[in-house]
């Protein structure tokens, strides 16, 4: 059987778009319950929070599903078995502490004495769960389960990338090329190679247009040798 080196552009895509607005949703999840906030704001806040745990929760589903339908790069050899064993009860606790997360949100809402809907970034009705409202002992509880979602979640997050660390430094292993996009990498030299072919950057004569072009230039060699070091090619000093 096949054992690609990179997961799938459809995995990598949901990995850092979940990673990000797990991230996001931690800081509005922190604002709401420690910073005194305007009420209107912080109502809106609160909306905007509901909204991003239900596309997290269709977007975890989504994870899970492609991961079970997809072949998946195996880890590396050099890991012992407990390093194996370890690598997937992490992930699996991963996917639980982030369920744990947005279900208990979910069951929040729909015991909420409030009754509010959960309308997500004015797109659709997101339904609450059947016969649920006013349930102040389910409220409470689901308040407990995604508080310490969140603290599990943290630990969990740091140990991932603290793995992901520890094997680079002590044996070289880079992990962070199985989730990248070595596609996008080539795409963007190749359309950088394009506009340079094109555009005479050091012979423009517009003084205002050639620094623009040079800060272009700038941020995609940054972007083209971070994109390179997270695959682990060396990048050359001159071509």
């Amino acid at each position: 059987m096949n054992n690609p080196k990179r997961y799938n552009s459809t995995i990598i895509t949901l990995h850092w778009v979940m990673a990000l607005a797990f991230f996001l949703m931690l800081g509005s999840g922190i604002t709401l319950e420690y910073i005194e906030l305007e009420k209107s704001f912080k109502f809106e806040l609160y909306q905007w929070h509901k909204s991003g745990g239900i596309l997290l929760l269709i977007a975890i589903i989504a994870r899970i599903f492609v991961k079970i339908v997809s072949t998946n790069p195996k880890l590396p050899a050099s890991f012992t078995k407990i390093e194996v064993t370890a690598a997937k009860l992490g992930h699996y606790a991963l996917y639980l502490a982030m369920i744990a997360m947005v279900g208990s949100g979910w069951l929040m809402v729909s015991s909420s004495s409030y009754g509010l809907p959960t309308i997500v970034f004015g797109w659709f009705e997101w339904p609450h769960i059947p016969n649920l409202t006013g349930n102040k002992d389910l409220n409470q509880l689901s308040k407990i389960v995604h508080f310490y979602g969140f603290i599990t979640f943290i630990i969990l997050i740091l140990g991932h990338i603290g793995a992901v660390v520890a094997h680079y430094k002590k044996e070289n292993i880079n992990l962070v090329k199985r989730m990248w996009w070595s596609k996008f990498t080539f795409v963007l030299a190749q359309k950088f190679s394009l506009f340079y072919h094109r555009h005479r950057v050091l012979q423009e004569p517009d003084r205002d247009r050639q620094l623009f072009y040079l800060a272009a230039v700038d941020f995609v060699r940054k972007t083209l040798e971070r994109a390179l070091g997270l695959m682990g090619i060396d990048v050359p000093n001159r071509m």
